[in-house]
């Protein structure tokens, strides 16, 4: 099974997580979308969490900006 890094199409994913009201999750961003029926790595954050996500949803992104700090966004074609 590959590793996150190795995922075709995936720009970014970033692990998110709120101990005080004991949330977790994970942020990610396709370029240009998820791959279907691709297998994707194993959810290590579900196995520390104790569980599944309570919840999945999808976005897309309309319009981002970097901050200085930041990597280069990926375009169309990119």
């Amino acid at each position: 099974m590959a590793a996150w890094a190795d995922v075709p199409g995936l720009a970014l994913k970033a692990w998110i997580a709120d101990p005080v009201r004991e949330r977790w999750g994970a942020v990610m961003l396709w370029d240009p979308d998820r791959p279907a029926g691709r297998l994707l790595p194993p959810n290590r954050g579900a196995e520390l969490a104790g569980g599944p996500p309570d919840e999945r949803c999808g976005w897309r992104v309309v319009a981002a900006v970097p901050g200085p700090a930041g990597p280069p966004l990926l375009g169309p074609g990119s």
